[in-house]
């Protein structure tokens, strides 16, 4: 019985980290998108 309960928790926590690790990638993302928009704006206002 324990084992099961043990392994359920395992699964459980690897499920989670996955989860945690994909939204910490989408947000490190989504911020390297906005300085690149940032930096590309900064640039085409110089240009112009």
């Amino acid at each position: 019985m324990d084992n099961l309960i043990n392994q359920h928790i395992f699964k459980v926590g690897i499920g989670l980290a996955i989860l945690l690790s994909f939204i910490v990638y989408g947000i490190t993302k989504d911020l390297r998108l906005q300085k690149q928009m940032e930096v590309e704006r900064k640039n085409k206002s110089k240009a112009e």
